[in-house]
């Protein structure tokens, strides 16, 4: 009986990945999408003169248990948790 020989290549995100490493891979592609969401979602929701007054970054152990954390005026920060909120 003959063997078959089967090559599987792995790319996340366009970048070609070992298997070793394709479940960090996929967690940091996870994670950037998840960074860009946010981005979009406070750029949309704030002027630019606003957005330039937040600071914004996304913390975490793990995908399961990340927290937004937002600085900024008051009424910019409100607006911001509402852009984010569900």
């Amino acid at each position: 009986m003959d063997t078959l020989h089967v090559m599987i290549r792995f790319e996340v995100n366009g970048k070609k990945v070992g298997s070793e490493g394709l479940v960090d891979a996929w967690k940091e592609a996870a994670r950037k999408g998840i960074e860009e969401n946010m981005e979009a979602r406070l750029r949309s929701a704030l002027t630019p003169e606003e957005y330039s007054k937040l600071t914004w970054s996304i913390e975490g152990e793990n995908l399961d248990e990340l927290t937004l954390n937002l600085s900024g005026p008051d009424e910019i920060v409100s607006k911001a948790e509402e852009a984010v909120k569900d």
